[in-house]
């Protein structure tokens, strides 16, 4: 046993320089989701510990980059928007043996291309290109004073050996936008309301493939710069693995590893933080029952006294697989969240210099449920459950300039009442479904859970006609946010997010097609966040070429 503990701290020390924690979805979605006026990606880059399962390693075939967009999740990290407003709601390309690449105008003097490029896989190497630009020199209020620009570019490399494969991706991204909430009537000029952000992205990831080796592993390495105009920087670095012994028995031991380190400088200070998880962990898989059992250790140095420097929180998830169309499952787990500049000014890219950056944890979440299908077309899942979370993040509006955001903290233990319910349905032309997710948040020192949803509520569809012609929609609903008012300090309610788009997608040829989309159908301006309208019915047309 002591030789399994030395290879699996061996192991995890040496994969830990190299490896990516993300997992890549891919580009082959049945759906497509239409997204409104924006552009950031999000994310607080969470990362599951899953299971390690085996990867498929196919041989000869195209690259497909994994650029698709920040689509809803049953469940929700309080940092995970799902209505952004800053720019274009990026969407996930078609599929295409090369590359594929789209053009568009807009009605708010839009201008907007998407593509990637990719190589044919050669012996054990491929690679690809992403570009996305996107501006509009107007905005929803006053003109050009609130106009917003996001440009990236991005290069992907996969090398693939028999006993593992390795992707890398390196990408650099600048946002422009401007802090447009001031009072009407205001007074303003072009330069106090700019802001705008330089990111610079390094993610790899490793992950065994062979089947029959004794240790299996996956893991990853992200580096992010974030730069902004105020001379705001943060590097971030974040490490994870998960690494288990085969034993070929119905038990299998394990370790997984969480690491953040971010070093954030501004104006008043220049700090250095750090967040480390380790959770040892057993699986068991028997009969219809596949069971994981462990302990997370956690440790982080932020000196607030709302969270201690070492916590230990419960691992467990189970699932027991009654029929082929039927399982039921729980899991009672705790966590630490990690919270950095990266991750917040992605989420709300109008907070002020020098907020406060603290970590939250969760001492547990406990969910069940059950998921299924009815048929090979239709499948579902549904969970209740309930968490706490210690010092819970949110953003107010600032008393001394509502234009720009502040962090606020529920210093107690807020409890959180959440049911999710997913249901899909695909066969022949159409692709349909819903995603439900409800949140009822009890804070503590906290008048409300400021600028989180209670619902959150997303409609999605496909439908293709033909070869040629196709047609998708989205609806999403957001309720139940909360704002506090900074003049007055009274909370206040904002009104409940209805956003509709459609879009139609035209085939010409084999080479060349042709879009028109439009997205709030409504033309509700509505606030994601307190002062902060969108831009109201927005119509788009293009052309996309296919090679």
């Amino acid at each position: 046993m002591k030789n399994h503990i030395v290879l699996l701290a061996s192991a995890l020390l040496f994969g830990a320089a190299t490896v990516q924690a993300q997992d890549d979805s891919g580009l082959n979605d049945a759906r497509i989701v239409i997204e409104k006026n924006r552009t950031n990606t999000v994310q607080s880059e969470e990362r599951s510990f899953e299971k390690i399962a085996p990867v498929p390693q196919g041989k000869n075939q195209p690259i497909m980059l994994n650029y698709s967009p920040v689509e809803f999740k049953a469940s929700l990290d309080p940092l995970e928007p799902t209505i952004r407003v800053t720019g274009l709601k990026s969407e996930k390309l078609p599929h295409s043996k090369n590359g594929y690449f789209e053009l568009g105008v807009g009605n708010y003097l839009n201008t907007y291309a998407q593509g990637y490029a990719n190589t044919i896989r050669k012996k054990n190497m491929d690679a690809g290109v992403y570009l996305k630009h996107f501006s509009a020199l107007q905005g929803p209020v006053d003109g050009n004073n609130s106009s917003s620009s996001e440009n990236e570019i991005a290069g992907l490399l996969n090398y693939y050996t028999k006993k593992a494969t390795i992707n890398t991706k390196l990408g650099y991204e600048r946002w422009a936008n401007k802090f447009y909430g001031y009072p009407a009537g205001t007074e303003v000029n072009d330069a106090q309301l700019k802001q705008h952000f330089n990111f610079i992205n390094f993610e790899t990831k490793v992950e065994g493939t062979d089947q029959s080796a004794p240790l299996a592993f996956k893991g990853g390495m992200d580096y992010h710069f974030t730069g902004d105009r105020f001379n705001a920087s943060e590097h971030l670095v974040k490490l994870d693995g998960d690494f288990a012994y085969r034993t070929g028995e119905i038990w299998q031991p394990g370790v997984m590893l969480k690491m953040d380190y971010a070093n954030r400088q501004d104006s008043l200070a220049s700090e250095g933080r750090l967040g480390l998880q380790i959770i040892p962990n057993v699986r068991l898989v028997f009969d219809q029952f596949d069971l994981s059992l462990g302990l997370n250790f956690a440790y982080q140095n932020d000196s607030t006294e709302n969270l201690d420097n070492f916590m230990v929180f419960p691992y467990f998830s189970g699932t027991y697989k009654m029929s082929e169309y039927f399982g039921l499952f729980a899991s009672l787990k705790g966590d630490m969240q990690f919270n950095s500049l990266y991750n917040v000014v992605r989420y709300n890219p109008w907070m002020a210099p020098e907020f406060s950056l603290q970590n939250a944890a969760t001492p547990f979440d406990f969910s069940i449920g059950g998921k299924g299908k009815f048929s090979h077309y239709l499948n579902y899942s549904a969970s209740l459950g309930v968490k706490q979370i210690n010092n819970l993040m949110t953003v107010v509006n600032n008393p001394m300039d509502q234009a720009q955001f502040l962090t606020a903290y529920d210093s107690g233990k807020t409890t959180v009442f959440h049911v999710a319910a997913h249901l899909a349905y695909e066969l022949n032309q159409i692709a349909a479904g819903t995603d439900f997710r409800y949140n009822n948040y009890s804070t503590s020192t906290l008048e409300a859970a400021f600028h989180l949803p209670t619902l959150d509520w997303n409609f999605w569809g496909k439908y293709r006609y033909d070869d040629k012609l196709s047609f998708s929609t989205q609806l999403h609903i957001l309720g139940g946010l909360k704002a506090l008012a900074p003049t007055t300090n009274e909370v206040t309610n904002l009104k409940t997010i209805v956003d509709l788009g459609v879009r139609a997608d035209y085939q010409l040829n084999e080479r060349f097609g042709a879009f028109a989309k439009i997205d709030n159908l409504l033309a509700q301006k509505y606030e994601r966040f307190q002062y902060y309208p969108v831009r109201g019915f927005q119509l788009m047309v293009g052309a996309s070429v296919t090679f």
